[in-house]
This record gives structure tokens, sequence and C-alpha cells, in this order.
């Protein structure tokens, strides 16, 4: 702790040796710096703050009919008119509207005048609260004024200026897109009636492609080729028993000799002919057996009355019973099944030889047809989005021309400013005192480390390591004092006087702010 004092005190004494260097230093300084501050101009500040409300009260209204700008872009197009606004054209703007242009005669004035608008003019907002603030300090302040009520002019048109250009630009450009759709599908429609006059008859159905279209022929071909396996088979069946049955019924010895058994059948067959009848018509395989079957019937009766009427054995008349005859009927039905089945059969069989036969066209067709169709189809779907878009940008218009979806409120206007907000004087005549008492002490502590001054032997000692063997003291007289004395009231009435000037200064400031 001790060392510290020593140090300090060593400090100070040297310091307060070349005191009069720092009080000089000092007051050239003050001096100039002073004279600086208190000549230099007051400056003005005029500003305004202006509130965006970028909620429109038809918005709730027209949620999903019409386009709106999100809050985010609202915000984005005050933020973009708030950075535009500082632009050469605006200030040109400013310029010619507060008339500065007066004193500017030549192009460098003029980019001058542009320079100090720009660093001068200060531009503030919050996203949070949609508040925006324009401010701008000049030594006049109606000029300032202006200058604020210009900006503020400059920025609310703007920014309406923009939104409303954006609708037109987007309707604009919808439009042109819409009729560059429209050509296209008109042209799509001409190439698709051109690709389908070429092309006729191998043109792809409902049911699929080509691929699929020949699968479902392959697989009707099968089944009826089954079906007709299956009817041939029933036809020998039949061939078998009716074989079989009129073995058994000519071994019968008697056969009776009246004709109701042959009535009872006949009528029997009569009604599932009329039954039938209502059913198909007269060409059908089981009505033209039936039919024939019945006139086999009258037949045998006729031959059998006459076998009686010749007294022949009545059992050789009879070629088969009547389980032998619904045999043949059934066996007429599945021949009449089997005709048809081979004829189906053999047109699949074409129909599927046909396909085959156009296994690498048909392809191709169904490719290019798909590739149509789907450019068609996109060009439409893009058409249709467009002109749903346009709908909702008319809509969207005719809003914006009732209620202005950007609103601005002025909270508040710009005024002439009374009180200047600038310099702060006071602070600068504390700062450039200060400046002036550093300076003075940083070159008298240079002098102090180039010729120092000893002021016991320690410190001689400690500089320069040699051994002091002895110090010779110095007695001083009164007029040594007396005039020491005069010295230091002379330092202490010159730095008051200094202060003196300086808290004058500031009072002066403070009675004119």
């Amino acid at each position: 702790m001790n060392d510290i004092f020593a140090e300090i005190l060593k400090v100070v004494r040297q310091l307060w040796k070349r005191r009069w260097l720092i009080w000089v230093v000092a007051t050239l300084v003050c001096a100039i710096g002073w004279a600086l501050v208190y000549t230099t101009a007051n400056k003005y500040e005029s500003m305004a703050r202006v509130f965006i409300n970028t909620q429109s009260m038809l918005k709730p209204l027209l949620q999903g009919i019409a386009i709106n700008e999100g809050k985010g872009e609202k915000r984005a197009l005050a933020e973009s008119t708030k950075r535009t606004l500082l632009s050469r054209p605006n200030l040109e703007k400013v310029i010619r509207a507060t008339d500065m242009d007066h004193g500017a005669n030549s192009d460098r004035d003029t980019e001058n005048l542009i320079e100090r608008l720009s660093k001068d003019i200060t531009v503030k907002g919050r996203e949070k609260d949609n508040i925006y603030v324009i401010s701008f300090e000049d030594s006049d302040p109606k000029r300032a004024q202006k200058v604020v009520e210009t900006l503020l002019s400059i920025f609310v048109e703007d920014t309406l200026g923009i939104a409303r250009k954006d609708t037109t630009v987007a309707e604009r450009f919808i439009e042109e897109q819409i009729q560059e759709y429209e050509a296209k599908l008109i042209a799509g429609e001409e190439r698709l009636k051109e690709f389908k006059q070429q092309n006729m008859g191998l043109m792809p159905g409902d049911a699929g492609g080509y691929f699929a279209k020949m699968t479902a022929e392959a697989a009707k071909l099968e089944q009826a080729k089954l079906e007709l396996k299956e009817a041939l088979n029933k036809q020998e069946k039949l061939a078998a028993q009716i074989e079989q049955e009129t073995l058994e019924s000519q071994k019968q010895a008697a056969v009776s000799s009246n004709s109701d058994a042959f009535d009872d059948r006949i009528n029997g067959l009569e009604a599932r002919l009329d039954d039938l009848l209502l059913q198909y018509t007269e060409k059908h395989p089981d009505v033209i057996a039936i039919k024939s079957t019945i006139d086999e019937l009258y037949r045998r009766k006729q031959q059998q009355l006459g076998d009686i009427e010749n007294q022949k054995d009545a059992t050789a008349s009879v070629p088969g019973g009547l389980v032998a005859t619904e045999l043949k009927v059934a066996q007429g039905a599945v021949i009449a099944e089997v005709s048809a089945l081979q004829v189906r059969v053999a047109e699949y069989e074409k129909r599927t030889t046909r396909l085959q036969s156009m296994m690498e066209t048909i392809p191709k067709v169904e490719a290019e047809y798909a590739r149509l169709n789907r450019d068609y189809e996109i060009n439409k779907t893009n058409y249709n989005a467009l002109v749903n878009r346009r709908e909702s940008a008319k809509i969207s218009r005719d809003a914006d021309q009732s209620v202005d979806e950007i609103q601005f409120k002025i909270i508040d206007p710009p005024l002439a400013p009374v009180s200047p907000t600038g310099p702060n004087r006071p602070l600068f005549y504390t700062l450039i005192l200060l400046g002036g008492v550093g300076l003075g002490g940083a070159l008298a502590w240079l002098l102090a480390m180039l010729k120092p001054v000893f002021y016991n032997p320690k410190e001689l000692r400690e500089l320069y390591g040699l051994p002091v063997y002895g110090s010779v003291g110095l007695i001083s007289d009164r007029s040594m004092l007396i005039k020491r004395r005069v010295n230091a009231v002379s330092f202490l009435l010159a730095g008051g006087v200094l202060f003196a000037a300086y808290a004058g200064l500031v009072l002066l400031s403070v009675m004119r702010g």
C-alpha cells in the first residue's frame, strides 16, 4: 500500500512541476473547441409517427373467396417502402418540395444536399406494433417540418401505390396466362381430333389399354373353350343315355295300344313350349327342339294308329320310350348350345389373333394418345386454376376499391420544433475541458519521462541501480518561499479562470436551450 501511495505521490509531483504546461495546453484546446461548439448552429428535429393498419374488416368476409395478402406480406410491403424511401428520386422530390435547391448552383451542390439528407433523415419502424417514425434535423425548424411532411406523403403514396400496382400487374399477368393456356387447349384439342381420325379403330377403350384388352379377350377365349368342352362332354353323355334307353325300350314286350300316353306327353311339351315362347323367340334352340319332338310324337302317334288299324304289333311302333324322348330334347338343346359355343370360340380366337397382329402398333397409339391426353389435362387444369384466380383477383380489386387494406393513421404529425435538439453544448464543453486537461497531463508526463526530476535518493537509486552515499538539502529563504506561494496562487487563479469560463458557457447554453 505504501508503494502505491509513493508512486501516486511521484506522479503528482512530476505533474505539479509542469503544471503551467498543462494549463497552457488545456486553455488552448478549450479555447478552440469551445469556440467551435459555441458557433455551431442549433439543430431542430421534426418528427412524425404513423401507424399502419394491415387488417381490413373485409378480410374475414372474403376468406377463401378473394386473394388476401397475409399480415406478414403487408408488413414486408411497408418495410420495402421504408427502405426505398431514402432513394435518390425521393430525396430529389424532397429537395424540390422544400426549395432546398435554390442555393444549389451546380451538380456538386445537389450531390451534397442529397448526401446530407440521406445522413440526417431517419426512418425507423417496429414490425411488432406497425408504428413507423420519420425524423429530420436541420438548422431551420420550418424546413425540418416541411421535409418530414414531404417524406410522410411519399411514404403513404408509395406504399399504397405499390399495393395497387402489384394488384394491377398480377391481374395483367393472370390474363396473359389465361390467353396463353386457352391457345394451348385449342391446339391440344385439334391434335387429339386429328389423332383420333388417323387412328380410328385403334384407340383404347374405356376398359383399358391394349394389354388389358388382350388379357380380357384371352380370358374370354379360355372361358368359352371350357364351356364348349363341358357342352361336348354333356352331349356325349346324353347320346350314350339315349342309346341305352332305346335298347331298354325295345326290350319291352308290350306297348300301350291307345294314344293317351302320346297325348299327355304332347300336352306337357306344348305347355313347356308355351313357357319357352314367353322367354325366347321361335329360333331358340330349345324351342326348335321341343317343336321337333312334338312333331315326332304326332308322327309316331299317327304311325301307331295306323299299325293298330293294320293289327300290327304295338311294340314295334315305338323306337324308344318317353325317357328317350326327353333325352333327345335335352340332346337337341345341348347341340344348339355346342353350336353357339363354337361360334363364340371362333369369334374370340379371331379377336385374339387380330390383337396379336397389332402388338406393335396399338401400344404406340395408346402411348401417344395418353401423352396427348396428359398434356391436354395439365393445360386444362392450369387454365381452370387461372380462371378461378382471375375471378378472385377481381373480387379482391373491388374490395380494395371499397376499403383500403392498408390504412394509415398519423399518431404524431410533423411540427416545427421550438427547442433545439442539438448540439448538446454542455456535454461537448465538458468533454473538451477533460480532453484539454488530459492532453496537457499527457505532455507533462512525457516530458517527465524524458527529463525526470528526483525528489529523494531512493528514486535515483531505483532508476540507475547505483549506491547513493548522501544528499544535500535546499535551504529556502523568505524570498524563495514568497515566490513559491505567488506561483501557486497564480496557477490556482489561472485554473479558476478556466473553470469559470467553462461554468459560464454551460450556464449560457442551458439558458439558451
